[in-house]
């Protein structure tokens, strides 16, 4: 019969899918009879929501629509207009194998978007985005040590490890209406942005408390005769509790993200301003890490009977370690020949960032793109596109050889306008990402006898063996097929490699 080894649960992170697809836009549509005609087009932009996404039978699905904005000049009085146009879409992804417990992460991003005026009311546009899907599951694996004394002769190390201990992805959905308080009144929302920051979490049992907010940036029509702008910045603070396995952990990582979000106006009859009511989900992925040392057999072999060893490889993380960190970045931009008066609004795209190791230094590097709505001197509403280029280097007490959901988050944004038509901008940027580093190891999983028989014993009772500095003492016992227990005893080894060359004496019986 087999031999019996002692099983222990581990619960391991493993990276099912990490692919990208891209999706075609190509829309040509009349806007309708309240937009009025278009003079010049000022920025064509794309943003993409995640409606819906479901796994089934080896294929992801999912459901969403690109929302094509379409900021632009009318035709009688020059003032700032806004035309969105929604295209829905849905993809399907080839998902191989089966997939237990997972976290599926989306992330859209525009590529390029044209956009062309056929006519004063009739718009073309082409364009595409591509979505990168990460699908990472909870993996139950196991390590296995000796379940009781035998003649058995386990090898058994020692590794370091982070077991994936919380695992879960939450909706959170997210309901608030605030009075509209600001300088001016609004007639036209032009666009919205939506960020979701974290404050702080908390861990007890099988919960996790989420504090945190969400920041509500809009640009706004007040006077819908001229044209008008303003903005207007709100806060929608949230408390949320998600429930999760009650185990405890050395740490938890949180990572927010608005999936879809809907920002719209309601009066009120009591009082004169209107109330801004948003409707938004947020994605809560928790992962919770508990570090810990962990035995198992990387090698064995009998004494009494001739084995055959079965092996499995697994891949554990080790050294897990949650970064967040603020730097602030300025920037000198021109702004081209017009003198500038006024900056109406400036808006970010989501920086594309990507970060590497050097030794114990993580280099982080991107661009961020930016659109500044401005008015000129001579009353003229320009868009001036520019792109800002980042680099930073943090160094850790030791390197890591893996990062993942690396993101950069515009936190805050200020500027001046300069003297030699330029602006200058200081930007708080906040990197998030999960490091830690990958180890491998090959265990035992079973052991099993070749036959019932013993082995027949070697005739002569005692060998001397002379080693050289360097040699293994598992090797040695291994090979001679002796107890290594007995092998240390006799010639009053304590070490694991022989720093020296030495006689030794091996009892074969």
């Amino acid at each position: 019969m087999d031999y019996t080894l002692r099983e222990e649960p581990l619960f391991t992170r493993n990276e099912i899918l990490s692919t990208s697809t891209q999706q075609p836009v190509d829309l040509d549509f009349t806007l309708p009879d309240y937009c009025a005609d278009i003079e010049s087009i000022l920025k064509c932009s794309m943003s993409v929501k995640i409606f819906t996404h479901s796994l089934s039978a080896g294929e992801l699905r999912v459901e969403g629509a690109a929302i094509i904005r379409i900021l632009y000049t009318d035709k009688d009085k020059k003032a700032l207009r806004c035309y969105e146009q929604n295209h829905p879409f849905a993809t399907s992804i080839p998902v191989a194998g089966e997939v237990g417990e997972h976290i599926i992460d989306i992330t859209p991003k525009p590529e390029y978007i044209n956009c062309r005026a056929l006519t004063p009311r009739r718009l073309s546009v082409h364009g595409a985005f591509s979505l990168s899907v990460k699908i990472v599951s909870r993996e139950l694996e196991s390590l296995y040590s000796l379940e009781n004394p035998c003649d058995l002769q386990a090898k058994e190390e020692t590794v370091e490890l982070s077991e994936l201990k919380l695992f879960s992805q939450d909706r959170i959905n997210i309901s608030d209406v605030v009075s509209f308080k600001a300088r001016k009144p609004i007639e036209t929302i032009v666009r919205t942005d939506l960020s979701a920051n974290l404050n702080d979490h908390s861990h007890n049992g099988d919960k996790v408390t989420l504090s945190g907010e969400l920041t509500l940036r809009m640009l706004y029509i007040s006077d819908a005769s001229t044209g008008e702008v303003d903005q207007y910045i709100c806060v929608y603070p949230f408390k949320e509790t998600v429930r999760t396995a009650a185990e405890n952990c050395d740490l938890t990582h949180v990572n927010l993200s608005i999936s879809t979000y809907e920002v719209s106006l309601k009066s009120e009859v009591m009082s004169e301003e209107p109330l801004i009511h948003l409707e938004a989900t947020v994605l809560a992925d928790v992962f919770g890490f508990a570090n810990r040392e962990a035995e198992y057999i990387s090698d064995a072999y009998s004494v009494d009977y001739d084995t055959e060893n079965e092996y499995s490889t697994l891949k554990l993380q080790k050294d897990v370690t949650p970064i967040n960190l603020s730097v602030i970045e300025k920037q000198s931009l021109s702004l081209g020949e017009k003198q500038i008066q006024k900056i109406i609004d400036i808006l970010i795209e989501t920086p594309s960032i990507s970060g590497v190791f050097n030794e114990n230094t993580l280099d982080i590097s991107g661009k961020i793109d930016v659109s500044i709505l401005a008015l000129t001197m001579d009353e003229e509403l320009i868009l001036i596109d520019r792109q800002v280029n980042v680099s930073h280097s943090h160094e850790f007490p030791k390197a890591f050889s893996h990062i993942d959901a690396l993101c950069c988050n515009v936190n805050s944004l200020s500027y001046r306008l300069g003297e030699n038509a330029d602006i200058e901008l200081r930007f708080e940027l906040c990197y998030k990402a999960l490091l830690w580093n990958d180890v491998s190891i090959r265990e035992i999983k079973c052991v099993n006898k070749l036959s019932e028989n013993k082995k027949e014993k070697d005739k002569t009772p005692l060998i001397l063996y002379y080693a050289g500095a360097g040699e293994k003492i598992w090797d040695i016992s291994k090979r001679y097929n002796t107890c290594i227990d007995t092998l240390r005893e006799e010639n009053s080894l304590t070490c694991e490699e022989l720093p020296e060359d030495k006689m030794l004496m091996i009892f074969t019986s």
